[in-house]
């Protein structure tokens, strides 16, 4: 048994298949931050959907025809906001796990705060126009 380990797994002939490492303190965080991180790809384009809907439907508020969808864009920038820096926390998880470098990971970093950023200020901008 391994200094590391806790226990092991034994077939039936009494042979050792696996050794299964203790998930207690900073490892365990480390990996459940990995797991989390891998939800990465799942929620990075919720934030962007959101976002094209709040721009076009601001931008159909102005309207005096559809005036009554005023309400739906503050609330729109801010579920934006949220979810981009969920997606942008999710990303850094996930890079810290390896195995992204070089360039693309780079620019896919910058540009993922690149829309967080800015979906912040549209919140804020949005909250203060109809507050």
């Amino acid at each position: 048994m391994c200094a590391e380990c806790d226990y092991r797994l034994i077939d039936v002939h009494g042979k050792v298949v696996n050794e299964i490492p203790d998930q207690s303190g900073s490892r365990a965080m480390q990996e459940f931050g990995f797991f989390l991180g891998r939800f990465h790809v799942l929620a990075l384009h919720l934030p962007i959907g959101i976002l094209i809907v709040a721009v076009v439907l601001d931008w159909l508020a102005r309207r005096p025809r559809y005036a009554q969808l005023a309400g739906a864009p503050p609330f729109l920038w801010g579920l934006a906001a949220a979810t981009a820096v969920l997606t942008a926390v999710l990303g850094y998880l996930h890079l810290g796990e390896g195995g992204f470098t070089g360039p693309s990971a780079e620019a896919h970093r910058l540009w993922g705060t690149v829309t967080a950023v800015p979906a912040i200020g549209g919140w804020w901008l949005a909250a203060r126009s109809a507050g």
